[in-house]
């Protein structure tokens, strides 16, 4: 039992179990929880309580897009928890340029939508993109009001809700998403021109985007993401997670060293060995005999590679020119490395210059 206690303990303390809660901290900054839902750390990832007509709302260090070829941007995995009855449930996301005003900073206890946007100490307040879209609606079609638009009025009060603040934008379709799956997504604003901003928004491998060319009200930062559900929303539970490490490929190649020479060059592949590799891959075999093997889906970082010795060789080449037999490994994230081995049957003992000459006659004769 005390065992069973120190591990909650410990679960709590990285944020891997904690209560629901009006805010928590996730991927750097505090999110906070509209009127009548509440945010929690589950398993690392942040957990949303999401209901009709409510919203959710962090504010991030800010990323410029004043100059031409700056780029904004957020990754996460996605996830929503339900199917849904509705087919007008909605979810909005915006990325936003707070224009270096006052931030929300508490949660919204008795708060509507509203409220949110409200920077009492200025009269401008948020300028931006959101995307309006169904989040089980397939990518063959789009529903009504699935659509890329501009933040209109800064000077109003009403951050996610009302359409009047937003421009007509362009229609989307859907992202060909399921309940209780974890989706990649990005939202990501570019400038490509003096006077134009790119916004797109990826969801499961699917991007859509919106060119705005109008100068006016383009933001100059992006520094919040607010989330928003209209009040058709009954898709449950959104799970934001951090985006998933991009993992690589070791290939292992073994040589016959023909000429005893430490050299591979023009020597054929020796199929049928095996090795160890560090970072709990552990025994690998080349069970095609075809002298390689290929490891993919492997975390980036290194890794030790020792072949098992077989009776009657010795090794004579690897790559990285260290301890014969061992080599260490940089495995790139979404890229790959080959190391390479080469071993030789060891000269009969005694055979001398004689021998071995006559081993290269009798190798050209063949």
């Amino acid at each position: 039992m005390k065992k069973l206690i120190a591990v909650l303990a410990v679960l709590a303390v990285f944020g891997l179990a904690t209560s629901a809660q009006a805010s928590a901290t996730f991927d750097g900054s505090t999110w906070y929880a509209g009127s009548g839902t509440t945010v929690a750390l589950n398993g690392g990832n942040l957990e949303w309580s999401a209901q009709a007509g409510k919203i959710m709302y962090t504010n991030f260090t800010q990323q410029s897009l004043s100059t031409i070829g700056a780029i904004a941007s957020k990754s996460y995995q996605f996830k929503f928890a339900s199917a849904g009855s509705s087919a007008s449930s909605q979810l909005r996301f915006g990325f936003l340029d707070a224009e270096g005003n006052a931030y929300r900073t508490s949660d919204g206890a008795g708060d509507t939508d509203a409220a949110w946007a409200n920077n009492p100490t200025a009269a401008d307040d948020y300028l931006g993109y959101q995307i309006r879209f169904n989040v089980d609606e397939p990518s063959s079609s789009s529903a009504a009001d699935m659509n890329l638009r501009k933040r209109l009025d800064d000077q109003d009060s009403n951050l996610m809700q009302s359409s009047s603040r937003w421009g007509a934008g362009t229609a989307v379709n859907g992202f060909d998403m399921v309940a209780g799956t974890f989706y990649p997504m990005t939202l990501k604003a570019e400038r490509t021109g003096a006077s134009t901003v790119v916004w797109s928004v990826t969801f499961n491998g699917i991007t859509r985007t919106l060119s705005d060319t109008v100068a006016a009200g383009q933001p100059q930062n992006i520094d919040v993401i607010a989330v928003y559900t209209n009040t058709a929303y009954d898709n449950g539970l959104i799970t934001l997670g951090l985006p998933a490490s991009p993992v690589g490929t070791l290939v292992i190649e073994k040589y016959n060293d023909l000429g005893r020479d430490g050299s591979i060059a023009g020597d054929p592949l020796l199929g049928g060995w095996s090795y160890n590799v560090s970072g709990g891959v552990g025994l690998v075999t080349d069970s095609d005999l075809d002298g390689i093997i290929t490891i993919s889906g492997l975390a980036a970082g290194s890794y030790t590679i020792t072949e098992v010795l077989q009776p009657g060789w010795i090794p004579t080449y690897d790559t990285d020119g260290g301890v014969l037999g061992t080599v260490a490994a940089l495995v790139p994230g979404g890229g790959s490395v080959t190391v390479k081995f080469g071993n030789a049957i060891p000269e009969p003992a005694g055979l001398g210059l004689l021998g071995v000459g006559l081993l290269g006659l009798r190798r050209r004769r063949s």
